[in-house]
């Protein structure tokens, strides 16, 4: 049995144990991904491991458990007023990584609670506040875009050519195709991504 389907075979019961360890049980040592995917299993176990994510999502300290709670919980099937409230809590965090989760979970979950310009602070450094303020103002995904695909920063440009493929925006297709040969591998392998999902919207 690989760990994966070790682990997604587990009850909630076994999976709050082997969450609570200091260190994954010897099976588990081939993976750096242990706790991540034990927290992807307790959030598809059942309402027994929502609820105790939630306990983690509580927690004080800003642990790694804390973050895998929280960002496991960002899901439009279960995502309630405490979800809002500790997506809300992790972008006031200063550490960018908290923005970044609470970002991807308000998108995942649908949900905009956000003061416009609190987000907009971050467009210059932060690809997911270009992607949260194209689903919050889909009027204005266009031109967001647009503009992430001419950003000075990488991973700015890179995520823009994604998003503009994976959702089909056919007005930004000229300009994704040029970084195609972008000097950063980053952006050129996410330009081809990009090209890619058009080609396929175009012969669905």
């Amino acid at each position: 049995m690989t760990i994966n389907e070790r682990i997604q075979s587990a009850s909630v019961e076994e999976l709050i144990e082997w969450w609570n360890l200091k260190e994954p049980p010897e099976w588990a040592t081939s993976t750096h991904l242990f706790l991540d995917k034990v927290a992807g299993a307790l959030s598809r176990v059942g309402p027994k491991g929502i609820a105790f994510l939630k306990t983690q999502a509580e927690l004080e300290d800003d642990t790694k458990r804390k973050y895998l709670a929280v960002m496991n919980l960002a899901d439009s099937r279960f995502a309630d007023r405490d979800v809002v409230r500790y997506l809300v809590s992790a972008f006031r965090k200063e550490h960018p990584g908290w923005k970044e989760v609470a970002l991807e979970g308000f998108v995942s979950i649908n949900d905009f609670p956000l003061a416009r310009s609190d987000v907009e602070q971050l467009l210059d450094v932060c690809p997911e506040a270009m992607v949260y303020l194209t689903h919050a103002y889909p009027s204005e995904a266009v031109r967001l875009l647009r503009e992430g695909l001419r950003s000075d920063d990488h991973s700015i440009r890179g995520k823009a050519c994604t998003e503009a493929g994976f959702r089909n925006i056919a007005e930004l297709r000229d300009e994704v195709a040029a970084l195609l040969h972008d000097k950063d591998d980053y952006v050129a392998r996410s330009a081809q991504i990009g090209c890619e999902m058009f080609e396929l919207f175009a012969r669905s």
